[in-house]
Parts: C-alpha cells; structure tokens; sequence
C-alpha cells in the first residue's frame, strides 16, 4: 500500500514521497527473506510481536499513572 501511494503523494506534493517507495521495496525485501527461510521468519514475527506488546504494556502503565494524576 505504501508503494502505491508513492506516487500520489509525490502528486500532491508531500515531502519525503520516496520513502514510502524505500518501505514498499524493503517491506518485500524482508517478506522474500521471510517466505525462504521459515524458522528466521518465525523467530522475527516472535520477536517483534513481543518487543510490539512490552511496549504497549510501558505505554499502558505510562498513561494509567498520567490519569490517576489528572483525576486527582
């Protein structure tokens, strides 16, 4: 989606349009890298989705102490 839109970003005259070309094209890099090895593939997918709920587990805790402050 991001390669697609590349170019109607670069239409409407969004700055920094090609990154979104460099996401597209690293996003398939990493997918082949993926699909042709599976067990790295598994362990990155773990990886991330962990490193993905540890951190919204600080951001959670961040933000229940910011509230418990404000409703005070």
């Amino acid at each position: 989606m991001t390669f697609s839109n590349a170019f109607q970003a670069k239409k409407e005259g969004i700055p920094y349009w090609w990154m979104r070309i460099v996401s597209g094209i690293f996003s398939v890099f990493i997918g082949y890298i993926i699909m042709s090895n599976l067990l790295l593939g598994l362990f990155a997918i773990s990886t991330w989705i962990g490193i993905a709920l540890a951190l919204a587990g600080v951001i959670n805790i961040v933000l229940g102490l910011n509230f418990k402050k404000i409703t005070e």
